[in-house]
This record gives C-alpha cells, sequence and structure tokens, in this order.
C-alpha cells in the first residue's frame, strides 16, 4: 500500500524510431495505477512527429521516452558491472566517454551497451520539455522490455516483435538480439490477458518502469538530471505523504482525547450524581472497599493473572510437539490441591500449567522441555513425573511449566 503514494501514478511512455532517412515514427502509450490495478489511458500508434504527438497528448503528464534507430549503437559483450571512462575505451574505441550517454543491460553472463551521443539525445529531450511535458527516464533499444517480461505470453525461446528478435536462455537470460524491420510476432501479443499491438511494446515497458522506479530494476542510459528529477519528484511525494500522515495521526489523537474526556466526564458525572445521593461517606467507602476486595478475590479465585495471552504459549508448546509424544491434556492455573485441602478453600497454582501425555521413551520428553525452556515467557521447566502405564504400554509423563 505505501507503494502506491511513493511511485508515479501516471506516465506516459514514449518510443520514437530514427529512421535511417532520418524520418521518426512514434509509438506511445499512457499507463495509470491505482492500488494494484494498472490501467492503458491512451494508446497512439505511427505518429511521424513529436508534434503529431503532443496533439495526441494533451495533458502534459510524465514522461518515459525511449530512442531506437539511428544514431544508438548497441553492442554485447562479457558482463560488465560498471562501465567508467576507465573501461569505456574498450568498448569503444576511440570514443570519448563523456560524449555519450550510457546504458549497461545486464543479463546472465553478458552486458548489452547501449549509446547515443548526448547532443542527439538532448535535442529529442529539449523538444520534448519545451512541449510541457516532464521526462524522468531515458532508455535505448528494446531492452526495457526486459521488465516485462513476465507478463508477456511466450512461447519458445525467442522473442519477437515489431523487428526485435531477441533469442533467451532457459533462464529467461538474454543471449541475442538483432533487428530485422520485416520481422513480426507470428502470434497475437498479450500482456497477460489483455491483447496488445506489439508495436507498443518498448513504450509499455518504458512507461511501466517508470512508474515502479525505485521498487524494481529499470533498464536505463544514465542521464544525471533525470535521475535527479525522479528522486525529487518521489520524494516530494513522500514528503506530501508523510505530511497528510502526520495530520491524520494528530486528528487521531485529538479524537481520542475527545472521546477519553468524554467519557471521564460522563463517568464524574454519574459518580457525582451517586455521591450526592450518599448519607453516609465512611459507610459507602467501606462498602466499596469490601466490594474491591471481593471482586480481587474472585480475579484470584479463577485464576486471572494479567492480559497473558495463553492461546500463543499454547500455539508456541504444540508448535515443537514431536512426533514421538502424544499431548493428553493440558490445564493453566490448576487447583493446588495440598494448600485447598489445608486452608478450607481453594486455591491456584498461580502462573503454571501442567500438562500431561503418552510417549514411548523419556527422551523426546527431555528433548521437548530442552525446546520449551527457550521461549521466552517461560521461566521453569520440571518434570514431574515419568511412569509406564501398563494399560497401553506406554510411558505416561506429566510437565509442570512455570511463566
Amino acid at each position: 500500500m505505501l507503494k502506491q503514494y511513493l511511485r508515479l501514478n501516471t506516465v506516459i511512455g514514449i518510443s520514437i524510431k530514427i529512421n535511417s532517412d532520418n524520418s521518426t515514427t512514434i509509438q506511445a502509450c499512457k499507463i495509470h495505477t491505482s492500488k494494484n490495478q494498472l490501467d492503458f489511458e491512451k494508446k497512439a500508434l505511427d505518429l511521424n512527429t513529436l508534434e503529431e504527438f503532443n496533439n495526441e497528448f494533451i495533458s502534459k503528464d510524465y514522461l518515459s521516452v525511449n530512442l531506437t534507430g539511428k544514431g544508438i549503437l548497441h553492442k554485447r559483450i562479457d558482463r560488465i558491472d560498471e562501465i567508467n571512462s576507465s573501461n569505456f575505451e574498450s568498448i569503444l574505441p576511440n570514443a570519448v566517454f563523456n560524449d555519450f550517454y550510457i546504458q549497461n543491460f545486464i543479463s546472465g553472463k553478458h552486458s548489452f551497451v547501449s549509446v547515443i551521443r548526448k547532443t542527439e539525445a538532448e535535442k529529442w529531450l529539449s523538444s520534448i520539455k519545451n512541449m510541457g511535458f516532464i521526462p524522468v527516464m531515458l532508455s535505448l533499444g528494446p531492452f526495457p522490455v526486459n521488465s516485462i517480461l513476465p507478463q508477456i505470453n511466450t512461447y519458445d525461446n525467442s522473442i519477437i516483435f515489431d523487428g526485435h528478435v531477441i533469442g533467451l536462455n532457459i533462464q529467461n537470460e538474454w543471449e541475442t538480439y538483432t533487428y530485422d524491420e520485416y520481422k513480426k510476432s507470428p502470434f497475437p501479443v498479450k500482456l497477460e490477458n489483455e491483447p496488445i499491438d506489439e508495436k507498443l511494446l518498448i513504450s509499455y515497458s518504458a512507461a511501466f518502469q517508470a512508474v515502479f522506479a525505485g521498487f524494481s530494476e529499470s533498464i536505463e542510459a544514465h542521464v544525471m538530471y533525470l535521475e535527479d528529477q525522479l528522486r525529487s519528484i518521489t520524494a516530494n511525494k513522500r514528503t506530501k505523504f508523510l505530511a497528510v500522515g502526520m495530520l491524520i495521526f494528530f486528528f487521531i489523537i485529538l479524537l481520542v482525547n475527545f472521546l477519553i474526556f468524554w467519557s471521564l466526564n460522563s463517568s464524574n458525572q454519574a459518580i457525582s450524581s451517586k455521591l450526592g445521593q450518599i448519607s453516609n461517606g465512611n459507610l459507602d467507602t467501606k462498602t466499596i472497599q469490601k466490594s474491591v476486595e471481593t471482586k480481587e478475590n474472585d480475579l484470584k479465585l479463577l485464576g486471572w493473572d494479567d492480559d497473558l495471552d495463553k492461546a500463543y504459549f499454547i500455539d508456541q508448546l504444540a508448535m515443537n510437539l514431536p512426533e514421538q509424544i502424544s499431548w493428553n491434556s493440558l490445564e493453566i492455573n490448576p487447583v493446588d490441591l495440598l494448600q485447598s485441602r489445608n486452608s478450607g478453600s481453594i486455591k491456584l497454582l498461580d502462573r503454571t500449567i501442567i500438562l500431561s501425555g503418552f510417549s514411548d521413551k523419556i527422551v523426546p520428553v527431555n528433548n521437548w522441555i530442552a525446546d520449551i525452556s527457550e521461549y521466552e515467557w517461560v521461566k521453569n521447566v520440571q518434570l514431574q513425573s515419568y511412569i509406564i502405564d501398563q494399560e497401553i504400554n506406554k510411558g505416561k509423563f506429566i510437565l509442570m511449566i512455570k511463566y
């Protein structure tokens, strides 16, 4: 439930494919989450320009941007946990590390590294910001689809959609990736039970991982100011959530205080009314004292010992009961026959559990006693007796547990 208030609830995912002739093809979808439900609010296919996209999506929401096609280089290498200026030369020789936005998608033994020049990426990000949208994440290529693989219906070790061909191993780790614009999915694509156009998978996955950023792994290019902006947005949501929580907390405190005051005031009025009718205060005081003493004696007679959870004690005793032991009876605060006989009134063994049962051997009983002794609420465990019952040819034991 807490995640609902700390994550982005509405995000537009936009996939911009830069074609070889510098034209663009744009796929976009807007998703909204409420509690544990995720729904599509809008889908847009085969847009040609950002202006068309701007006209389709009137409300200026958070945007997760994905770039594919011309100007983006993908390279599969042996797994590398972090890409920095020291090892970038081995990935892209003669390239300047600080000139690129870099995405490192780690899958099994491999890293799929995607790079784009910052100047090229900023051209798109700046245009999007100028339209009033709030970009919070940049991803490259089809790799964000990995975050929604459990939702997609797959029937073998490969996934094909909108020209992207992904080879998986039996652990669903990416082994290969190629692009062939003529390749299409051989069957209708579904997200769980909902059909979806295969062209929307990348834009949906981009939006999906932005919604759950911070709660699941995101496959994104490292763009510092976008990451800072997303952290700032979620921090503000957290602050607002805590502020609302504090207001609710103080409201509850005030309400509880009011109810206590009202209850005490009503009690005081009732007591005052009764005191006004009393003609002999001393007599009534003695009567009240005697009533209290009587009730205390009744509580002692009933074996009352505060608000200890006996059911919890019994549950813990039963939880570690060895298979070799059969449980016959259990008494909590049983009658102390000796003291009752001597005093002429009923006396109880306070904070005591008497437990009896049967076991072929005494060893399981001793092991059980050792386990019971480890419980924090147990003060002492004693084996009162262990005798062989000739009728059933089993040992009968009696334990005394002090708590």
